[in-house]
């Protein structure tokens, strides 16, 4: 007969195959936990210091008395669905095309048979169920901000009050974001007693039972360090100490369970540096869902201690078709909390003003940290604008950790307009003694980031000397002119925006750099800019059309544009809905002798191989290519000829990204191999 726990029907069975050996594993079990008097007293001290750690979260408010509260873990701690498994990408981005109701519909159907759920608890097996002597490892995945540090926070806390893990004796977490400032060599030893120090006269003995040690490491794609798990050259001999390490190496042989082989390894990551992982023995991969159903009304109602307030922000946000898709994440649900709640005290109470779109919201976000958190510096608008530009820097190279050194070496230099009414923001201001005239230098701009400018300054300069801001989101005010900006970025543009904008491209010759990505240009907006590049006067070097909603209808007029335009020279086309038919539309402009490409942009397009062959094919014919994008797509071991000799017919090529394709492990060796052609060949996977 079936079980209705299917957990218990495995733990049943496990211990029904030890037979009349089930006494002796019973006593085998209790003798591998007790543990010397004096290593007691560390294991306690231990679980003493792991619980006081994570037990209280303090959180940053906006608008209210307090500037800072602090919760309690327990309090604020919520459940998350858990499911055993890593989906298929596929499958995540037909989520990902499901918006409110629908998304939650969607999730709710898929997790309800689909997948199955698991605790915490199960992601290391019971002693009975595990045969292995060489320990496992555990792999959960889960994107930016789904809690996959807060769970790791919990199964420390919880090992160390007695509830989950009583296997292990001990509990060591590190976050790879720490291990990154580690610049020396270093031993396991003293990885751990830079940690915890009090294990300093007993670390040895510790090590003797690998089988009762746990090691957690958070974050995997934050480690700037290089872990390659497919190298075969690495010493596989089991070991206790790793002689004269790297953090990679130790890293590398825990998991790999040539370091310590018995113990046991959790390893969390983003979803994107999974494929890290591919060639390591994982026991459990599993992936963090985050709320379904009841669950983003019930941490509503935690979060928010006025509960009539928290139903108003819930019921806000359920009728918000964007907010309601975005608040199955943890992460989301804080911010619309924390910027939300304020709107619907008594108060603060005014329905018109509450945030109705996603711009809205996060510009009173970051206005209200601008007000009610100053730290008194001394060039606040500096500031901003550096952490803004290094944040789209992050962004564009697909870096996520910063540190204080990252941040002294930007310095604001570019014009950001976050607005898609456009025709306010191009509205030239008139001279009172000369009607008609237009002022230099100036017009209108409804995004709230003011500035001036006189003629005769480089745009470095006029970034330097006269940005400034206006303390309201909302209000207007003067801004740079488009007759002597050479660098723009605008978020939020609409198809009805954009023949506002190719008037003024059109009277701008010296803009070289624009970038639209993530507005909702549609393939008519798009048609509508590639007139603008057809133009003579076109100066525009570097084009930004990433998730705009380009498909191959809207192809054709962007490839007229690239056949006669001979200033791009580099153009980011990734996250449209190409597809084939739409590369091999762009292809053909590429093709043309006049276009002068040199870096393009085409990942997550849904490309197969039979689009790249066209595009290869265009490419051969242009060797003053110098880099090319084509990761997230559909191209398999098919591809990997036609890959292979675009790499070797670009002698100018300096790096080709393919990660998260479908390659089979012979394809990727057959790319990887090319790494070592020619100095400077970057070949990513």
């Amino acid at each position: 007969m079936h079980h209705l726990l299917p957990k218990l029907d495995e733990l049943l069975k496990a211990m029904g195959d030890e037979g009349s050996d089930l006494i002796e594993s019973f006593k085998a079990m209790k003798a591998s936990l007790e543990i010397s008097a004096h290593l007691k007293d560390v294991q306690q001290k231990h679980m003493e210091t792991l619980k006081a750690e994570p037990e209280t979260l303090s959180v940053n408010t906006i608008l209210m008395k307090e500037k800072v509260k602090v919760f309690q873990l327990l309090d604020q701690y919520a459940e998350l669905t858990i499911i055993s498994t890593v989906r298929d990408r596929t499958l995540v981005d037909h989520e990902l095309l499901a918006r409110g109701r629908d998304h939650e519909e969607w999730r709710e159907e898929h997790l309800g048979g689909e997948f199955e759920k698991i605790r915490t608890d199960q992601l290391f097996q019971n002693m009975w169920a595990s045969k292995s002597k060489s320990g496992s490892s555990s792999a959960v995945a889960g994107v930016p901000g789904i809690g996959k540090t807060p769970m790791v926070q919990k199964i420390v806390h919880d090992w160390a009050t007695g509830k989950i893990f009583q296997q292990f004796k001990f509990v060591f977490s590190f976050k790879f974001r720490d291990l990154n400032t580690i610049k020396d060599r270093i031993t396991m030893r003293e990885l751990i007693l830079d940690q915890y120090p009090y294990f300093r006269n007993i670390l040895g003995e510790v090590g003797k039972n690998p089988e009762g040690l746990l090691f957690i490491f958070d974050g995997l794609d934050e480690f700037k360090g290089i872990i390659n798990f497919a190298e075969g050259q690495r010493d596989t001999e089991p070991q206790h100490q790793c002689p004269d390490p790297e953090v990679c190496d130790i890293v590398y042989s825990l998991i790999q369970h040539t370091l310590l082989p018995g113990c046991s390894v959790l390893v969390t990551t983003r979803p994107t540096a999974l494929h890290l992982l591919e060639q390591v023995k994982i026991s459990v991969w599993a992936e963090i869902m985050g709320f379904v159903g009841e669950g983003r009304k019930e941490y509503f109602t935690r979060y928010l201690e006025d509960q009539s307030v928290a139903t108003a922000v819930f019921q806000h946000v359920k009728e918000n078709e964007i907010m309601y898709t975005m608040s199955y994440n943890p992460s989301y649900c804080r911010t619309l909390g924390l910027t939300l709640g304020p709107f619907f005290t008594q108060t603060h109470r005014d329905p018109q003003r509450v945030p109705k779109t996603i711009t809205q919201l996060y510009c009173y976000f970051i206005y209200n940290i601008l007000k009610n958190h100053d730290q008194e510096i001394e060039s606040p608008r500096e500031v901003l604008l550096r952490d803004g530009q290094m944040a789209f820097a992050g962004v564009a190279e697909k870096n996520i950790v910063f540190t204080d050194g990252d941040a002294v070496a930007y310095r604001p230099h570019k014009f950001w307009c976050q607005d898609s009414r456009l025709r306010s923001q191009y509205k030239p201001l008139t001279d009172g003694t000369e009607p008609g005239r237009k002022r230099p230098g100036r017009f209108w701009s409804e995004t709230g980031v003011c500035s001036s400018e006189e003629p005769g300054l480089s745009n470095t300069e006029i970034a330097d000397k006269h940005w400034g801001f206006a303390l309201s989101p909302v209000s207007p005010c003067p801004s740079l002119s488009p007759s002597l900006i050479s660098r723009l970025d605008l978020v939020g543009l609409t198809d009805s925006g954009a023949k506002d904008l190719v008037s003024a491209l059109n009277t701008n010759p010296s803009l070289t750099e624009l970038d639209l990505g993530g507005s909702d240009l549609g393939d008519s907006g798009v048609k509508q800019l590639s007139a603008a590049l057809r133009n003579p006067d076109c100066k525009i070097q570097r084009m930004g059309l990433w998730a705009v909603g380009l498909t191959d209808s809207g192809a054709d007029g962007l490839a007229s544009a690239l056949s006669t335009n001979r200033s791009l020279t580099e153009l980011k086309l990734g996250n449209n809905e190409l597809g084939d038919s739409g590369v091999k539309l762009v292809s053909a402009g590429v093709r043309n002798s006049d276009c002068e490409i040199q870096r393009l942009w085409q990942d997550s397009i849904n490309l197969t191989h039979t689009g790249l062959e066209v595009l290869a094919s265009a490419f051969s014919t242009k060797p003053s290519l110098l880099e090319l994008e084509l990761g997230s797509n559909s191209l398999t071991y098919r591809s990997v000829a036609s890959l292979r000799r675009l790499i070797l017919a670009l002698p100018s090529l300096e790096r080709i990204r393919l990660g998260r394709n479908r390659f089979s492990a012979d394809g990727r060796n057959r790319l990887e191999s090319l790494r070592g052609i020619r100095p400077g060949l970057s070949v990513e996977l």
